[in-house]
């Protein structure tokens, strides 16, 4: 666990599907690339970890199902800025939209990897 002040130039660390940057005690910080009309992966939990996605480049589609696993999902789709916030418990899934690649920091509080 790293208990120093970090820096990370997003442009340089691009490429891998998955890449933790920064862990401490209470966050872990990751980027995803996902290739164009991919999925990010299956839906997924994390029940002790919130997690907040920020898009960087290319469009993002979710679906988060805020009533159950059993009711219908929300789903939304958002751009270059658009921030979701998934609160710990919460199943959520996320792919890319459109013919170029998104790519996305993301913070899970606390760790979740």
């Amino acid at each position: 666990m790293a208990d120093t002040v970090a820096t990370f130039d997003l442009d340089a660390e691009k490429g891998p599907i998955f890449k933790v940057l920064h862990t401490t005690a209470r966050s872990q910080t990751a980027l995803m690339t996902v290739p164009p009309g991919d999925e990010a992966g299956p839906a997924e939990v994390h029940p002790g970890s919130d997690q907040v996605f920020h898009v960087v480049e290319g469009r993002m589609r979710w679906r988060v199902w805020t009533h159950g696993t059993d009711a219908s999902p929300e789903e939304g789709e958002g751009g270059p800025g658009t921030v979701l916030v998934v609160p710990a418990g919460i199943r959520h899934w996320v792919a890319s939209l459109g013919d170029t690649p998104l790519f996305f920091l993301t913070v899970y509080s606390p760790p979740a990897y």
